[in-house]
């Protein structure tokens, strides 16, 4: 492998390549203006490995470059460079990254590279809510800590958008907890979806919270006078006033909480939408009532397999090679691999 990092200060630095690929920084005038999402493509087609750095790009350290070509594209209005399908790599998956996660790390850095082996092309991408907190070319700041519904639902929207406009057909979805039930929404949505992957999607719905607090997630035993401290800082006005909470995410806007609170698709109603076949994923070392993976098997019309890996948490650590393996014999039990 490769790596690179990409600054909005500094040249790219790309060190330790065994491929000998040329490297060709790209530059490009300016960030997209609308606040697209960040997108990455890697697709083994060919093509020479062309990393890219833009003026005004994410400060992104050790971006992990796959064998024979990444092209790491921080902002949508560049991504008319990327080349469009060609017949060996014509199936794509879309990859959705979990809260507070980002398109280059967990199961947007390990799956990708056994993917494109597979002949598959991966597209990666931040939705605004990447990270807690971030910036981009202001000081005003973005990220999980101030996301909402409707904008993550948007930004999956436009990256599929592109994925037709690059002359893809409708990509497999593949998400992580709240990338996982974020994809199982896209996927009811977009009946032409041709496989699901989730690997530990949450609830969702109203009863996300309440089970997240019970296990010290989103404010713990303090969530109902933190949701109430939120009703009243946006009755005085301040709806994206940075906030604590006392457990993981440990900040928030009260826009951004009451929303969590009340807007969720849940991901045992959007099961019954769902007309693919779905791998469904959990570490056994989570909840049942959090990701319910049982409950979605018994709901969803669709052939569903669950599969639980063995002393994995959340992000399976130390279980990477078990879940791409997972992942991989089920594509090729449904021949959605391409020989």
């Amino acid at each position: 492998f490769a790596f690179a990092v990409v600054s909005c200060a500094f040249p790219m630095f790309p060190v330790c390549s065994p491929h000998a690929f040329p490297i060709v920084p790209l530059h490009f005038p300016c960030a997209c203006p609308m606040g697209f999402p960040t997108l990455a493509l890697c697709s083994s087609n060919g093509c020479p490995m062309l990393p890219v750095c833009f003026p005004y790009a994410f400060l992104m350290p050790s971006l992990l470059c796959f064998p024979h070509v990444a092209l790491l594209l921080p902002v949508v209005s560049a991504l008319a460079t990327i080349p469009t399908r060609s017949h060996t790599f014509a199936i794509l998956h879309q990859l959705f990254h979990g809260n507070s996660m980002n398109f280059y790390i967990g199961l947007c850095k390990f799956l990708p590279p056994v993917l494109v082996n597979m002949k598959y092309s991966v597209l990666a991408y931040n939705r605004r809510g990447h990270d807690i907190l971030a910036i981009r070319d202001s000081r005003d700041f973005e990220g999980g800590a101030i996301q909402l519904t409707s904008e993550a639902i948007a930004d999956n929207n436009y990256a599929r958008e592109w994925i037709f406009q690059k002359d893809f057909t409708a990509p497999i979805c593949i998400g992580h907890s709240n990338g996982g039930l974020l994809a199982a929404k896209h996927t009811a949505t977009h009946q032409d979806t041709p496989a699901l992957i989730l690997l530990s999607a949450h609830v969702g719905g109203k009863e996300m919270l309440p089970i997240a607090s019970s296990n010290g997630l989103f404010g713990a035993e303090k969530l109902p006078e933190i949701l109430d401290k939120a009703k009243n800082m946006i009755a005085d006005g301040k709806a994206d006033d940075i906030m604590c909470l006392p457990g993981w995410y440990w900040i928030t806007t009260p826009r951004s909480l009451l929303d969590l609170s009340q807007n969720l698709p849940h991901l045992i109603a959007e099961a019954s939408k769902i007309s693919c076949p779905v791998l469904f994923i959990r570490g056994d070392q989570e909840p049942e009532d959090l990701y319910p993976a049982m409950s979605f098997k018994d709901t969803c019309n669709a052939q569903v397999d669950v599969v639980t890996i063995k002393n994995s948490d959340h992000f399976y650590v130390g279980t990477e090679a078990i879940v791409n393996k997972t992942i991989c014999d089920w594509l090729k039990k449904l021949n959605l691999y391409i020989k």
